[in-house]
């Protein structure tokens, strides 16, 4: 696993991986956002069933402040 920084590359179909939970994200998409002037992950949860968690979009810097990971093993 690599610990996203602002220069990794990150690309729709990478695995995400969020220590603080242990949960996996497939990254939807990834993109720049014009209006903010950064990049941003549409992230959906890679989830066992029965366990409910809903997509959602983080910033690069979100990203590398909560300690995110690549996980493409």
């Amino acid at each position: 696993m690599i610990k996203i920084t602002k220069d990794t590359d990150i690309e729709a179909g990478n695995t995400i991986y969020n220590p603080a939970e242990n949960v996996r994200y497939q990254v939807d998409a990834y993109l720049y956002d014009t209006g903010n002037k950064t990049e941003v992950a549409h992230l959906k949860p890679r989830l066992p069933f029965g366990t409910h968690k809903k997509a959602f979009t983080l910033t690069i810097e979100s990203l590398v402040t909560l300690g995110y990971k690549v996980d493409n093993d």
